[in-house]
């Protein structure tokens, strides 16, 4: 089953992922498309289409409607990554400001092995 599943993020992430390679002086069009292509990819494929069925099963058995569980499921999936996204790119530009304190113990540490 994951060969297929995989053939089949294949075929659909490959015209995203070109689109990534063209887009690449674009950061927030190469995250774009790389993130849809991290969306289709097998795992991500399987894990989306088991939550829409157990969301759709438990509407039914409830009577209720199945849109509004699907939405909140995409919606806090979105939020999730997005907030990963942020705290990564938040983490990132502090650690590139701080950075430049920590070249002058990099060097003595460094320079006894180029011996």
């Amino acid at each position: 089953m994951y060969n297929i599943l995989t053939k089949v993020s294949q075929l659909f992430s490959e015209p995203f992922r070109n689109m990534a390679y063209t887009a690449e002086s674009f950061p927030v069009l190469f995250a774009l498309f790389l993130g849809i292509v991290g969306a289709i990819a097998p795992c991500q494929f399987t894990s989306n289409i088991s939550a829409f069925v157990l969301y759709a099963n438990e509407s039914l058995k409830r009577k209720r409607e199945v849109w509004k569980d699907l939405l909140l499921y995409v919606l806090g999936k979105i939020l999730a990554f997005s907030l990963l996204g942020l705290f990564t790119w938040w983490f990132g530009q502090e650690f590139q400001r701080n950075l430049t304190l920590y070249f002058p113990y990099a060097r003595k540490f460094i320079g006894p092995l180029y011996l």
